[in-house]
């Protein structure tokens, strides 16, 4: 799943959430994309591989996969 929005839009926070029910991080703030024929492949740029940024608490390390195939993009929006 690739989660897309503005600064703020809660990115991370539904990361966490999806970290915890299960989910496993490929990358943070940005994410290397290329199409195959095995379809649209995530990974994380060297630098941040395993990285996650939360608001108000830093940077964390958690765990991460190197590769994955996107299924699905979600774009978050303001409430209102």
């Amino acid at each position: 799943m690739l989660l897309r929005g503005r600064p703020a839009a809660g990115k991370s926070d539904l990361a966490l959430r999806l970290i915890d029910a299960g989910g496993r991080l490929v990358a943070d703030d940005q994410v290397d994309l290329r199409r195959t024929a095995r379809g649209i492949l995530a990974s994380a740029p060297k630098a941040i591989a395993g990285l996650l940024e939360v608001r108000g608490v830093g940077i964390l390390e958690v765990p991460s996969i190197a590769l994955a195939r996107v299924v699905l993009a979600v774009d978050l929006l303001a409430r209102g």
